[in-house]
């Protein structure tokens, strides 16, 4: 890709039975200045969901390599009652551009599971398979498993076709089961071929004063794994956040963390972010940010929920601006 310009953060609002596509950008990342993103579309909504639940939450964008534009792909949770944040869908759209997007579809990952009410498909993400056993896929990963807090909640993953096709489908598997729940699995491979896989841990209590509840890391040489419970991390976020999107710095210079993840401070009602050297340790809130409180070197869209982060061109990044604050 060319060069980053600017760095699209998107995300989730809106009341719950209305959320929908938020977008935001920085421009000019770097390892070394702080980060303030900008609500693009006066702080509207970019995409609202036509199919399924007709809510977008947990959004996950990418740069799509295999078609070109953008894939995006969100948690389909229907927004009535008693089935609110359950269900066996993902829903994804594909856009060339940021400023179009297609109808969208839903993808049942979980055909199984369609008789069980109780069981949740949250935060899908997807990232390319290296190694695709007959024509270009992906392998799209999310959480599931049942919906009270005392039921397991693993990272499935199967593989997908390029247009995420749901016949395409492969038999869905556990990606990660360490023992305990973990939701919000992020991916990210480094320059080595390593794949890091990214998550919350779901222990603890949504109190303050809590243990865990926050993000770990694993990793593998394959994004289908195996992820071993036992190279498992410490905790690498502050307690009581979630929603974890990890970019390698495209701009970071000498003496700069190339690494950079952003999470959902669900308790406080904002984002933060932190860096590091490493992928798997090391990680520290950048400047002077964390979830109590932010100064000057950050700033994120008020009410920003569980997003992530995509770098663009310079050509892309005029035409997203243009459009979005004509």
């Amino acid at each position: 890709m060319a060069t980053c310009a600017a760095l699209i953060l998107a995300y989730f609002g809106g009341s719950p039975y209305e959320e929908a596509l938020y977008l935001s950008y920085a421009e000019a990342p770097s390892g070394a200045s702080g980060v303030s993103f900008t609500p693009l579309n006066a702080g509207q909504p970019v995409l609202n969901s036509t199919i399924g639940a007709k809510t977008i939450r947990d959004p996950f964008v990418n740069r799509d390599l295999i078609n070109g534009g953008f894939r995006i792909v969100a948690s389909d949770m229907p927004a009535d009652g008693d089935a609110y944040w359950r269900g066996t869908n993902i829903s994804t759209w594909h856009s060339k551009d940021l400023i179009s997007f297609d109808d969208g579809h839903l993808v049942t990952v979980m055909q199984d599971k369609l008789d069980d009410p109780d069981w949740v498909t949250w935060a899908p993400e997807w990232i390319l398979n290296p190694d695709p056993s007959g024509g270009d896929e992906f392998v799209v990963f999310w959480s599931g498993g049942g919906f009270e807090d005392t039921s397991l909640k693993n990272i499935w993953a199967a593989t997908i076709d390029k247009d995420f096709n749901e016949a395409s489908l492969s038999e869905p598997f556990v990606l990660l089961d360490a023992g305990y729940t973990t939701i919000d699995g992020d991916m990210v491979v480094d320059e080595n071929g390593k794949y890091h896989l990214f998550f919350k841990d779901e222990r603890g209590s949504n109190d303050f004063d809590t243990d865990d509840k926050a993000v770990r890391h694993v990793s593998s040489d394959s994004p289908l794994g195996p992820f071993n419970s036992e190279d498992i991390s410490d905790l690498l976020s502050p307690t009581l956040t979630e929603g974890p999107s990890v970019f390698i710095v495209p701009s970071a210079g000498p003496g700069e963390a190339p690494y950079r993840m952003y999470y959902d401070c669900f308790m406080n009602g904002r984002y933060g972010v932190s860096e590091s050297f490493s992928l798997d340790s090391g990680w520290a809130s950048v400047g002077d940010s964390s979830c109590d409180g932010f100064g000057m070197s950050v700033d994120f869209p008020d009410g920003a929920r569980h997003g992530s982060v995509v770098c663009v061109t310079d050509e892309e990044f005029r035409n997203i601006k243009d459009h979005y604050t004509r």
